[in-house]
């Protein structure tokens, strides 16, 4: 009877420590030219990341909120397929922060499992980041089959730098045709965009290689800067 007791006793205490919410801080900014808002969350002093929102994306937060002049309370969520996130704080002049607690989805493992992906741990520090970058199903679906052979890992790197099959299909309309994840991961990462290709383009540099696209990007080359070399050399 005991050992019963206590093997119960155990059960409950591992399935409630297993459907803990995550508990932290969050901080934000908006950015009104580019019209998002820049949201950092933290789940511990050495665990943060930043991500970029428009307001459609955060339901329950108003301009008028975030752009009041004096300090006003706020509650927003976000609902990614991995998990669910609850902030609540206060804003004032475009700046935010308070709390924020995470419910992760623990289908989400079992779900990503029946397109032949698997996650590394499966614990609920993973599931935060994936549903903080919002690696969706659907999202998940259609790159695999564009990039059959890559993996969970790799494809939440693609995610994290906005590589999409959007951004896919418009390199392509630009000529950039980009056979493998990791050239599209360069590529995106490096800050390689559609309209990038097309000003090196009008500048008269066609055909470029993804590797010469990146390399460029990263060292700040664009068709400005192209344009001001030929104007000194004509001189």
């Amino acid at each position: 009877m005991a050992r019963s007791a206590l093997l119960a006793l155990t059960l409950f205490l591992l399935a409630t420590t297993a459907a803990a919410d995550i508990e932290g801080g969050w901080t934000a900014q908006y950015n009104p030219r580019v019209g998002k808002l820049h949201l950092m969350m933290n789940r511990s002093a050495t665990s943060q990341m930043w991500l970029s929102y428009t307001l459609d994306e955060l339901p329950g937060l108003t301009h008028a909120q975030i752009e009041s002049a004096t300090q006003v309370p706020v509650t927003f969520r976000l609902r990614p397929d991995a998990g669910t996130f609850a902030f609540e704080g206060t804003f004032r002049n475009g700046r935010g922060g308070g709390q924020m607690t995470f419910t992760p989805n623990r289908g989400y493992a079992s779900r990503i499992r029946a397109l032949g992906l698997q996650l590394e741990k499966g614990d609920d520090a993973e599931l935060f980041r994936f549903a903080a970058l919002d690696v969706s199903l659907a999202y998940l679906r259609e790159m695999r089959a564009i990039y059959p052979e890559t993996n969970l890992r790799e494809l939440s790197k693609l995610k994290a730098v906005g590589v999409t099959p959007a951004y896919l299909r418009d390199m392509r309309a630009v000529g950039v045709h980009v056979e493998s994840a990791r050239d599209a991961r360069k590529l995106a990462g490096s800050g390689v965009t559609p309209s990038f290709v097309r000003e090196l383009a009008d500048a008269g540099y066609r055909n470029l290689s993804t590797r010469d696209l990146s390399r460029l990007a990263a060292t700040g080359v664009d068709s400005k800067f192209i344009d001001d070399m030929h104007r000194k050399h004509k001189h």
